[in-house]
Parts: structure tokens; sequence; C-alpha cells
């Protein structure tokens, strides 16, 4: 997507993407157009290129491999606890991408872009009789560790390469896969 306008935007989009993941396209893209290109997008142009990149990354994301475990765990146990989706991916478009994974009911609720991760964590603890002690967020980015401290619910993060450092610096419980300690 930015591409066109130099190795250095490219460099400078990427690192800021990867030092701040969860965060909203809605956020970003805006911001890399003005900070890195020098171009303020008005409302309509910030929305099509949303839905570029949205284009771009879809059918990725559905062909991208699965977390370790993950796939079979959600699949076992949908009655033995809630499983709730908070994603700074739009939400009809996770929900395209859910329903073409079969997953849709395994969720009981699922929020996306643009309602922002706390609000939607506050949301859920809000509406049902969930104990945040007796919670856990499961995610991969700084703003689900935000998310997940501001409502007071446990966070465990997935350590990726993009996560190690700051994870590690914020002393972190973090796991790999979900098949860790299996035999």
């Amino acid at each position: 997507m930015f591409s066109c306008y130099g190795d250095s935007v490219v460099k400078n989009v990427r690192t800021h993407h990867e030092a701040n993941g969860g965060v909203s396209r809605y956020e970003k893209i805006p911001f890399y157009f003005e900070q890195f290109v020098g171009i303020k997008l008005s409302e309509d142009a910030i929305d099509r290129k949303c839905d570029e990149f949205g284009q771009m990354v879809i059918e990725a994301v559905i062909e991208s491999p699965w977390v370790g475990g993950v796939e079979s765990y959600l699949h076992r146990n949908p009655n033995n606890q809630q499983f709730v989706l908070v994603t700074g991916t739009p939400k009809q478009e996770i929900e395209y991408i859910l329903g073409r994974l079969g997953l849709v009911s395994i969720f009981t609720a699922v929020f996306g872009a643009p309602a922002s991760k706390k609000a939607s964590v506050r949301s859920v603890l809000d509406d049902s009789t969930v104990d945040p002690s007796r919670t856990v967020f499961l995610g991969d980015a700084l703003a689900d560790v935000k998310a997940a401290r501001a409502n007071l619910v446990p966070f465990f993060l997935r350590e990726t390469l993009l996560n190690k450092k700051w994870a590690s610096e914020m002393g972190l419980n973090t796991y790999h896969d979900l098949l860790e300690g299996e035999s």
C-alpha cells in the first residue's frame, strides 16, 4: 500500500505497525499518510484506504496457519467456557473471516473496529455475570495488554518475534502456542 511512496516510507510504516500491533487500521492508516507521506486524508479517503487494506489481507488471514493447538481447543471447548473475540479488525470483516473459517458459532460475542479493545472488554464484563478474575485475555499486542489491564482482567501474551522484547521488559506471562506441555 505504501511502496509507491518509497523505501523510507515503507520502513517507517512497518516499524510503527510492528510496534503498535492491535491498533485499528482506522487509526494507523491516516497517521501513516499524514506523518510519513505528508498527506492529510479526508474521511472518505480514509475509508477507501482502509477498505483497500482489508481486501489485501482478508484472504491472507483466512489462509494463514493456526497458532498450534488453538483450532482444536476452540472446537473441543465451546460448551465449557465462553469465547469472546476482541480485535482491531473491522467488525464486519472479522465476522466474514469467522464465517469462512466455520467459527461463528464458537464465539459468544465478537468485537471489532471501530470499537476500542478497552471498551469492548468493558462491555463484555458489564453485560454479563462474568467475573474479571475468572476471565483470561489472550493476546499478542500492546493494545491487548492495555485493554486487559484497564479492565483488571488477567492477561497472557502470545510471544512472537515482534513482541518478545517488550514482553520481557514488561514481565508478562507468555506462551508460544497451546501445545506447550502436551506430550
